[in-house]
């Protein structure tokens, strides 16, 4: 049976027009996937790029809180050593003076006022007077000085000089040349400036 040529032409655009049909479906469907597939791979990339930029971020402000904390230790140290340095020149220079001092016939006046302040200090009574050993030849004027019974030791920890007090009762009145530079050692750094944040707090 012969179909005729104006029907299978109709057949034909029917068919064609199916076929492209389906085919904008697919093509509809094909790009609504890729755009979701898309989608999530920015998605990702984004969070990965967030959580690495956070992560290099942080990292960076460690190594730079490292950096300023070493800085800072640093200059911590080399304020110490020049500090130290420089306390050490003053007090140098003071030893040398307080040797002076101690080889004068000024001295021997001093012992003797500080023997009458330190006995007074302890309550007077039974006492015992602390010398450096080499100031033991000035022992008669210490104990003329001193008020009630006293006696004379030699302290070795007594460096500088100047003397130290004991009472019977134990009391202790230090008033050794040691003792006064340890004082103003602390004096010193407070007034001069040269006492670190650290020490002060």
């Amino acid at each position: 049976m012969d179909i005729p040529n104006g029907k299978i032409h109709v057949f034909l655009d029917a068919v064609q027009a199916l076929a492209n049909e389906a085919c904008d479906k697919i093509d509809r469907e094909t790009e609504s996937v890729r755009a979701q597939r898309l989608q999530a791979l920015e998605s990702e990339a984004k969070k990965r790029s967030e959580a690495f930029a956070a992560y290099e971020i942080s990292r960076i402000d460690a190594d730079f809180n490292r950096e300023i904390s070493d800085l800072e230790e640093a200059s911590r140290k080399r304020l110490t050593e020049r500090r130290d340095a420089l306390e050490a020149q003053v007090f140098d220079r003071v030893r040398a003076r307080l040797a002076r001092f101690t080889a004068s016939d000024a001295y021997r006046t001093f012992l003797e006022a500080s023997a009458k302040k330190a006995v007074a200090a302890v309550g007077g009574g039974d006492v015992t007077v602390y010398l450096r050993e080499a100031d033991l030849p000035l022992a008669d004027a210490v104990l003329a000085a001193c008020s009630g019974k006293a006696s004379i030791e030699a302290d070795s920890s007594i460096a500088l000089g100047g003397l130290k007090v004991r009472s019977g009762a134990g009391l202790l009145a230090d008033d050794t040349l040691d003792a006064r530079v340890e004082t103003q050692k602390a004096r010193f750094l407070s007034v001069s400036g040269l006492s670190l944040e650290e020490e002060q707090a």
